[in-house]
């Protein structure tokens, strides 16, 4: 059993095992003195800043200035990547056409719009992959 330095029956300077019964116990540690002042409580010990108290209501304000600069990072980044990633619907918006002009008497033109139900369901079977492939990292 640890005999602490400053206790009843233990007159060292550090908490090392030594038997209870006995008055001696050496080592390197903290001083009697300071033990003794711990035991009273006359020690001196850091004070409290005025800042470290809990404060519900600054709590609650910090915690609403960080929700709101959430909310704007969070716009700002939607707001961007709107521009790489319009969803592709079958009325409004229109695929690109790609004009090569006449090549050998023969009039190019690539039009996307042609096989736009074939890139909706690409699409949604992408989307689809990548959930199940996320769902697995997670589990996995």
């Amino acid at each position: 059993m640890p005999c602490l330095a400053g206790s009843k029956n233990c007159t060292g300077t550090a908490p090392i095992p030594c038997d209870p019964l006995t008055t001696n116990c050496s080592g390197d540690g903290a001083k009697e003195s300071t033990l003794q002042k711990l035991l009273d409580g006359t020690s001196k010990t850091k004070s409290v800043d005025d800042k470290a108290v809990l404060d519900p209501n600054l709590a609650s304000q910090k915690e609403q200035l960080a929700k709101a600069d959430l909310d704007s990072l969070v716009l700002t980044i939607k707001n961007e990547s709107s521009t790489f990633f319009t969803p592709i619907t079958s009325t409004d918006s229109a695929l690109p056409i790609i004009d090569y002009g006449i090549i050998k008497g023969v009039h190019v033109q690539v039009d996307f719009n042609r096989y736009i139900e074939i890139f909706n369901t690409i699409g949604a079977v992408l989307l689809f992959l990548a959930a199940v492939y996320s769902i697995a990292i997670v589990l996995g």
